[in-house]
């Protein structure tokens, strides 16, 4: 309501102001050809003609609103207008007719005659004004219409990308929970204990999953303790053939990244550098802010002798999924980098904004 008493005072400003413009002008003008004017009198009887405007212009937009101009459809709404425009610029010109009369000359003037005249010099004018005034709302209306298609289109983007992310997370997440069934699947048969813990673990994992089931984006903190979780899992499976080092800054634990993030690289990463090799395999994980980035590094020491570059891989859903997800979040403002160097093993890099989204973080309980 404050908005629509706003609008309706600046566009009474605005009439009021170009009734000004015109008194002056016939002020002035006269003054210039030797006539004795006085100012008063001409603010009196010339600024009328535009104030008056303000009360006749809400019938144009009540017109404007149920009969607007179309491309294929032009005819109609142009007849309407049209007839519009002589009806509204009479009747202007009759009330500005007799409120000048009446100022200028007295109540006793206020003839038919008199007043047939003084609307026959001042009609072309006032539908000259009309015309202008149609343009001017024709404008206004076809930026407010191009603002909501321009809102509603950012709406529909903004809802698609939302689903193509859940779509993305939905099938991130059953491929992770069956290849950690399949972990403890392995040791039911090696060591029921041992498998017995990697439940329990499980359970914590399936609790962090399921709490941000609705969420694109956790802490680095909930995100760290989750692959956590997980290398534990990994650990009661490889015992002493798998070794872990964290490297987190702790100033960054509560910033956001995208939940799930890395999971799908440490997965790649226990595939390449444990499974597929005969020795210790050691995984680590790094995390650190570079001025306005938050850079994730995981390092494995597996064979890298025969694929050089992440173009080169075989990429497994996990990984797929994971750029997917990076190029949908942050286009161009995220880099991801697998390499593979021989003797070093392989190197994973994501490097994203701090601060890029501003979604309300779940914490951990």
């Amino acid at each position: 309501m404050y908005k629509s008493l706003k609008n309706i005072g600046a566009t009474f400003l605005v009439w009021s102001f170009l009734g000004l413009l015109y008194s002056a002008h016939s002020y002035f003008y006269r003054l210039e050809i030797g006539q004795d004017v006085k100012w008063v009198e001409m603010l009196l009887i010339d600024a009328p003609h535009f104030v008056l405007w303000f009360f006749f212009m809400p019938l144009s937009m009540l017109v404007s609103k149920y009969f607007p101009f179309a491309k294929r459809h032009w005819f109609v709404p142009g007849a309407v207008h049209l007839v519009a425009a002589l009806f509204i610029s009479l009747s202007h010109s009759i009330v500005y007719s007799i409120f000048k009369i009446w100022i200028k000359y007295g109540s006793q003037e206020l003839s038919q005659s008199n007043i047939f005249l003084t609307v026959f010099s001042s009609f072309d004018y006032s539908l000259l004004v009309y015309f202008i005034m149609l343009f001017v709302i024709q404008v206004l209306i076809y930026n407010k219409k191009l603002k909501a298609e321009n809102e509603k289109s950012l709406q529909l983007k903004s809802a698609l990308t939302q689903s193509q992310l859940d779509v993305l997370k939905s099938q991130l997440q059953p491929h992770f929970l069956f290849n950690t069934l399949n972990s403890i699947s392995v040791l039911t048969k090696e060591n029921p204990e041992l498998a017995n813990q990697a439940i329990h673990l499980l359970s914590d994992l399936l609790r962090y999953s399921l709490k941000h089931a609705q969420t694109q984006f956790v802490s680095v903190e909930a995100e760290v303790n989750f692959i956590k979780d997980y290398l534990a899992i990994e650990k009661i499976r490889f015992a002493e053939r798998l070794t872990v080092e964290y490297n987190i800054d702790p100033q960054i634990l509560h910033l956001n990244v995208p939940s799930l993030l890395l999971q799908p690289i440490i997965e790649n990463a226990v595939k390449h550098g444990v499974t597929e090799m005969r020795g210790v395999g050691n995984i680590k994980l790094n995390a650190q802010k570079l001025d306005d980035r938050l850079v994730f590094e995981i390092t494995d020491n597996g064979d890298a002798t025969k694929k050089e570059s992440l173009n080169e891989m075989d990429l497994g859903i996990g990984l797929k999924n994971t750029i997917n997800r990076l190029n949908t979040l942050y286009g161009e403002k995220h880099q991801f980098k697998l390499t593979n160097t021989p003797g070093r093993g392989t190197i994973a890099t994501i490097s994203i904004p701090v601060g890029y989204n501003n979604e309300k973080i779940v914490e951990d309980e």
